[in-house]
């Protein structure tokens, strides 16, 4: 059945309410509100009955439960203070009993608490109607105001206010609080309750979001109707109840009706109720709540129900572009915003690159920690915006280390050629960042780039928490070994045949080597991708001297690399072939020639 608990404070009536399930009360605790409020704990509601400063209550002082009978169990729930019971002995700390309704206990001299029993339950009103989802009270709204029993008893002009309140509700709060505010208002000035509050289901138990009066000095004491917000929660529509100008309840006695509206979120959960009331002024007033006021009030209570569902999306929006504009061009950032379902996995067909600085771990060693965040903060910055101009994916940064990708999430034709555009961009762009650290560092800053291009799987693969837009494959494991090989091949930018194929005449290139990298099985074609067009004998004789090597011409091949390092005395890949020559006529070709095999990353 539940029962009423009054609460008098200085001599004055400080709160009221029903209750079905177990309460506790006490001083006030860090994150509650302020004095006879109802706040949400572990174990149920609780009654903040003193403020944070007064000592002379406990922080848990009491806790009320409902036996069958007509019976509480009282606990004292402190370890110092004593309750005074009414005609029973004192309630000392840590202490227990029970007793018949109704009762009073006091909490030394301020303090005076009385229960009661809740009268019968009389029947309550309530619309035919569950109230609908967030986004479709307008059509309910239309659906009403063309219903012939509706129109009877509407009054044009009040209900043209009420539809102008709603759209106010929905379209002009930027907050929780102003949504309720807007709600709140409308309620009072234009169904004309004489208090109206919004309330927050948290756990079971109603919290106050904000209540106000019509009258700016009237107090507000009376908790809700119990019976009133359980069916609302339960049936999820709304109820309301005209009989309590002659109830017992000491909660609900200065109350002539009450009425509960739900505020459901989009999946249809009651997360919040509409609540107003009217007072009985005099015997010869009557204040009834007729179906148009019930009408309007679940059309404010949706209002606040489609605002929180809009500031909801906004919210999510607002993640989302944060969270895409750390990834993507703003471009796409702006179409995935649109179309976020191509984020969803796929397989795809995309370029990846894969960009570090050689010697990090030797010059952050150097410069120690605040100059090694500024450094790199400075080149991925810069590297990051190379990626960005080409229409790139920045997918990931692992220490020194960048991960970029082309063709996803959109589709990207000239993927390989975006890439590889990219990457010869962020080489060019090493003068401009020596021009600011070689000196710091003590020597220039150089680029390690390895791009291969093929199918993988791609999607969000991070978690709730973190939104992480990746590849997954065997082509990004490549990428990876190929930016490794930089370093065997003494050069700075490698692409694999499979985004060779790709490129068009103006981006120059020539074949090193075929390779099989660490812990790949298949081996792969590695091109060297030139910044600026190179000269001649750089492609064509390199590609003689590799042809020669192949065909176990070895001597042909050291003669001609030795002549390209003459010319070309800094070509790292001709004096690594030419090694690779040296040590076949010394050694002998190797069982897998000309495939070079490599043992490290």
């Amino acid at each position: 059945m539940g029962y009423h608990v009054s609460v008098v404070a200085e001599n004055q009536l400080a709160f009221t309410g029903d209750f079905d399930a177990p309460l506790e009360m006490g001083r006030q605790q860090p994150g509650e509100p302020g004095p006879f409020s109802l706040a949400s704990s572990a174990s149920g509601p609780r009654l903040v009955i003193a403020a944070a400063g007064d000592l002379a209550v406990s922080r848990r002082q009491l806790r009320i439960e409902e036996l069958e009978g007509g019976r509480l169990r009282l606990t004292n729930l402190s370890s110092a203070a004593v309750l005074q019971l009414m005609a029973r002995p004192a309630l000392g700390p840590g202490q227990q009993t029970t007793m018949e309704l109704p009762c009073s206990v006091s909490i030394g001299s301020r303090l005076f608490l009385t229960f009661g029993d809740i009268s019968e339950q009389t029947p309550l009103k309530e619309l035919p109607e569950a109230t609908v989802l967030p986004g479709r009270s307008l059509q309910r709204a239309r659906a009403d105001l063309e219903s012939s029993q509706f129109a009877i008893s509407k009054e044009p002009v009040t209900l043209v206010q009420a539809l102008q309140t709603v759209m106010d509700v929905f379209l002009g709060a930027r907050s929780e609080q102003e949504l309720f505010a807007s709600a709140v208002e409308g309620a009072l000035a234009l169904i004309g309750f004489d208090s109206a509050r919004v309330l927050r289901d948290h756990n079971g138990v109603w919290l106050e979001a904000l209540v106000q009066s019509a009258k700016p000095n009237r107090l507000i004491v009376t908790a809700p109707s119990q019976q009133v917000l359980k069916s609302v929660r339960e049936k999820k529509r709304t109820f309301w109840d005209t009989s309590l100008a002659n109830s017992s309840s000491l909660s609900l006695s200065q109350v002539n009706a009450v009425i509960g509206a739900p505020i459901l979120d989009a999946e249809g959960n009651v997360i919040g109720a509409l609540y107003g009331d009217r007072i009985a002024e005099s015997a010869v007033q009557s204040k009834d709540i007729t179906e148009l006021d019930a009408r309007l009030m679940e059309l404010l209570a949706c209002g606040i129900a489609s605002g929180l569902a809009r500031l909801q999306q906004q919210g999510l929006a607002e993640q989302m572009r944060n969270q895409f504009a750390q990834f993507f061009s703003p471009e796409l950032a702006a179409e995935l915003e649109q179309n976020p379902d191509l984020l969803q996995g796929q397989d795809a067909e995309v370029s990846l690159l894969f960009c570090d600085i050689r010697g990090f771990s030797r010059i952050s060693e150097r410069i120690g920690a605040t100059e090694t965040f500024n450094w790199i903060h400075d080149v991925m910055d810069v590297l990051s915006d190379c990626v960005l101009r080409a229409g790139g994916v920045l997918v990931d940064y692992i220490g020194d280390e960048l991960l970029a990708m082309w063709g996803a999430p959109r589709p990207q034709e000239d993927h390989a050629v975006r890439a590889c555009r990219a990457a010869i961009e962020m080489l060019s762009v090493l003068p401009e960042l020596n021009a600011r650290w070689e000196a710091r560092l003590g020597e220039p800053v150089d680029l390690a780039i390895g791009i291969n291009s093929g199918w993988v799987k791609v999607g969000n693969a991070g978690s709730r928490r973190k939104f992480k837009y990746s590849p997954l494959g065997n082509a990004v494991n490549l990428a990876s070994r190929v930016l490794g090989t930089t370093r065997h091949l003494n050069t700075s930018l490698l692409v694999t045949g499979a985004t060779s194929k790709e490129l068009p005449d103006d981006l120059p290139r020539r074949k090193l080597c075929d390779a099989q990298v660490v812990n790949m099985d298949e081996p792969v074609a590695l091109y060297e991708l030139f910044v600026t067009a190179p000269p001649e004998p750089l492609i064509h004789d390199y590609a003689a001297a590799l042809s020669s090597f192949e065909k176990r011409e070895f001597r042909a091949a050291a003669h001609l690399t030795a002549r390209l390092l003459e010319q070309f005395p800094d070509d790292g890949p001709s004096l690594v072939l030419l090694s690779r020559a040296v040590q076949a006529l010394v050694d002998g070709p190797s069982k897998d020639h000309p495939l070079w095999k490599l043992t490290e990353k």
